[in-house]
């Protein structure tokens, strides 16, 4: 508190407090109607000097007056004593974990230190307590602290900072390894991804290691190869993603082990005493299950089928299940696929199957292409996975979409009318002969089969109706023991034709009957045509009373009949 007296007839006063002469450092403040004011000074270990200055508004004006005064020292906190400091800190370290570290310094210097500063950035100092004979100092460095040595600097907010002796050096902490999530395989050779997360990784890939659990070192093992040249592979000071490659002979857990490079990012600067420079304090497992078997089998609408049948407008329902033993296992599967042939097409389809991953199975979908051209194909499908090869392989055919068209648009009604599973076969027999037979001058189904050759060619159809895709993957891979002969034409025959054939071939005539719809295919031959009845062809799903289908083929010599059968 400092008062003043009145003086004479002063009206207003102001009042400089500072800690140099004229100074207001301290307090500067207008007073009225009172001769007092409330002033708060800094405490002080030590005596020092306030400088006063009391102005006073007169009738005349403003007029100053000067005073000087000692601020007598506050008395000193209860400081330390040595025995609170039984092993002085000549050489003080902190580790850059985030953790707090206590470091004590014995001193001849009484004062009262109420902050601390560290050189360098990324480190916190602390006073506890000061005072007396012994400075207590609490240390923090942050996780991305550099290492290296820092000066500490301590001060009471009034005097100039005192230099702790010999400072302060910061070093690497260990790395630690919090959890570890193990990804399922990625690619069929049984490759998976393994994340690390913990802390003090440091920025700059270091190395990681698998090995036997309990090994010491921890450095490597033939079971196991460890990958960062990968695309999902990469190294923080929180998370490590490698991709590790098991051995054929891998199986049951194994110890992760990391070595950082510190934060530095260039060598691990390690404490006086710290095991293990560099090594994580901890390890993490992984763990293998070896499969003992893989199979496959193909489906269509979830039921298995011994050959998987489809056209390259089946998007759905066509699938390869692969199976794994053990069926706790995950595991991931791709699918090595080979062209087996495409007989009398001039398009190559494109048959995919996506890769996969799963536990114990997986359902993987399967397309075709034609690549707009009425594509087909014959394939070979082997899954693989974890580096085992499916102990079996799905053969898959894919007929021209031509030949699919053609056998709908010209029996549609057989299969589901009358039940004749033998006339679709029958006509794409008598189509595929045409490719043997050079009068045709044609090499292949889609040259074929075209509107000016088939009539009833369905181009409507883009898909594989199940009747027609049968009978065309049959005639196609020439699985069928459907016979026509060697006829290359085939026509339906009305009520009429139908009896003027059957007397035909009751005659044995040479004599080809006419009828109506018959193509008169072969005429431009040296014997002509010859007709033929195949018994096992259904009656016209059309009511004529009539097959489905007469044949026709060249005849070999005048003397043949005009007409034969077949069974």
């Amino acid at each position: 508190m400092f008062e003043w007296n009145a003086g004479l007839a002063a009206s207003q006063y102001q009042l400089l407090l500072g800690s140099t002469v004229g100074g207001s450092d301290y307090y500067l403040g207008n007073v009225s109607a009172t001769r007092a004011a409330n002033v708060a000074l800094p405490i002080s270990a030590q005596p020092r000097w306030v400088y006063a200055t009391l102005r006073s508004l007169l009738p005349t004006g403003w007029e100053a007056h000067s005073y000087t005064y000692t601020l007598n020292s506050a008395p000193a906190p209860e400081g330390n004593s040595a025995s609170d400091c039984p092993a002085q800190s000549t050489s003080a370290y902190v580790l850059n974990d985030g953790l707090p570290t206590t470091h004590c310094y014995l001193t001849s210097d009484p004062s009262y230190f109420t902050k601390c500063s560290v050189s360098g950035g990324s480190v916190t100092a602390t006073p506890s307590q000061g005072g007396g004979l012994a400075l207590i100092i609490e240390y923090k460095a942050a996780r991305s602290a550099a290492p290296g040595h820092r000066t500490v600097s301590c001060d009471n907010g009034t005097d100039l900072p005192t230099e702790v002796p010999n400072g302060l050096d910061v070093y690497d902490a260990s790395p630690h390894i919090t959890y570890v999530y193990q990804y399922p395989p990625e690619s069929p050779d049984g490759s998976f991804y393994v994340a690390l997360y913990g802390r003090n990784f440091g920025p700059q890939r270091g190395n990681v290691s698998v090995c036997a659990p309990g090994a010491d070192p921890c450095s490597g093992t033939q079971d196991m190869s460890v990958s960062f040249n990968a695309p999902y592979a990469f190294w923080s000071d929180t998370q490590i993603n490698v991709l590790i490659t098991p051995s054929p002979n891998a199986s049951g857990t194994y110890d992760v082990q990391l070595t950082s490079l510190g934060q530095n990012g260039i060598s691990f600067s390690y404490a006086p005493g710290q095991s293990s420079p560099g090594k994580s304090d901890n390890r993490g497992q992984v763990h293998v299950t070896p499969l003992t078997s893989v199979s496959q089998v193909a489906k269509y609408s979830g039921a298995v089928v011994p050959i998987l049948y489809m056209s390259t407008g089946d998007v759905s329902g066509r699938t390869l299940t692969t199976s794994v033993v053990p069926d706790t296992a995950s595991f991931a599967v791709t699918y090595n696929i080979l062209a087996l042939g495409n007989p009398g097409s001039s398009c190559q389809a494109a048959l995919g199957v996506p890769n996969g991953g799963a536990v114990g199975f997986i359902n993987s979908p399967v397309s075709a292409d034609g690549s707009g051209c009425s594509g087909s194909g014959i394939f070979s499908v082997r899954a693989r996975a974890n580096g085992r090869d499916s102990s079996n392989e799905s053969t898959i055919v894919v007929p021209p979409q031509v030949l699919i068209q053609m056998l709908y648009g010209e029996a549609n009604g057989q299969p589901r009318g009358v039940g004749d599973l033998v006339s679709q076969r029958a006509i794409g027999v008598a189509a595929r002969n045409r490719l043997t037979q050079p009068i045709w001058r044609v090499a292949s189904y889609q040259d074929v089969i075209t509107k000016e050759q088939f009539d009833g060619i369905e181009t409507t159809i883009v898909n594989g109706p199940d009747y027609e895709l049968a009978a065309a993957a049959e005639v196609y891979s020439r699985t069928t023991d459907v016979s026509v002969l060697n006829a290359g034409c085939f026509f339906s025959p009305t009520a009429s034709a139908w009896a003027t054939i059957q007397s035909a071939f009751s005659s044995q005539t040479t004599v080809v009957p006419t009828v109506a719809g018959d193509p008169r295919c072969y005429n431009m031959t040296a014997f002509g045509r010859q007709l033929i009845i195949k018994r096992s062809i259904g009656m016209n799903a059309n009511g004529s009373g009539a097959p489905a289908f007469i044949f026709e083929q060249q005849r070999d010599s005048e003397a043949d009949p005009a007409v034969i059968e077949i069974p």
